[in-house]
């Protein structure tokens, strides 16, 4: 559950309405804009793929004590 929940939150809650964003405003967003949501989409990946590894190592722990 924690595997797939660190991904798909990250995914829901900050890349993808980022992505959105930049697609239906392409070339209308000034540069702020477009580094802002970039900066947040790479965040949004980072906090994801910490996450997915935190869950993942969790279960190898969980598999090799059992």
């Amino acid at each position: 559950m924690a595997f797939m929940g660190s991904f798909m939150a990250m995914l829901v809650a900050l890349i993808y309405p980022c992505a959105c964003y930049l697609k239906l405003y392409h070339g209308r967003l000034s540069r702020i804009d477009v580094a802002s949501c970039v900066f947040i989409i790479v965040v949004g990946a980072v906090c994801s793929v910490i996450g997915t590894y935190s869950a993942v190592s969790n279960i190898a722990d969980q598999a090799k004590n059992s």
